[in-house]
């Protein structure tokens, strides 16, 4: 019985460190999905900063840049946004990346609902 402050402690501060690599790891995929071009391909359309807020590789300027999205939207409207944008804009040109699409250039998702949470994750940290 002495032990077990002790033992929940421990158990508290490994549980910590293990969401906390979760975290790490989602915004690093996040990242990943941003900038890579068989999956969000995000550059094609908007300017996006690296984890250490440098512009890499190209850029576009065709939709907003997403410097500081994390700061101004909150994480429900970014979700929004990457998943289905024509519920807030209807006439937008950003693809719906967590709809079932059936047309001739696409089927099925764009994005899995688990890369979604990665890419908000990632863009929650551009403040």
């Amino acid at each position: 019985m002495k032990y077990l402050p002790l033992l929940l402690s421990w158990v508290l501060c490994a549980g910590l460190v293990a969401s906390d690599t979760a975290i790490a790891q989602s915004v690093e995929s996040g990242f990943r999905i941003l900038f890579e071009q068989r999956s969000g391909n995000c550059t094609a359309c908007h300017s996006i900063p690296d984890r250490q807020g440098k512009k890499i590789g190209i850029q576009s300027t065709f939709a907003p840049p997403l410097d500081g999205v994390g700061s101004r939207l909150l994480k429900t409207e970014i979700v929004q946004w990457i998943t289905d944008a024509r519920a807030l804009k209807s006439q937008t040109l950003m693809p719906p990346f967590g709809v079932d699409l059936n047309t001739n250039m696409a089927k099925g998702r764009l994005l899995t609902d688990a890369q979604i949470a990665d890419v908000v994750a990632a863009l929650e940290t551009l403040r």
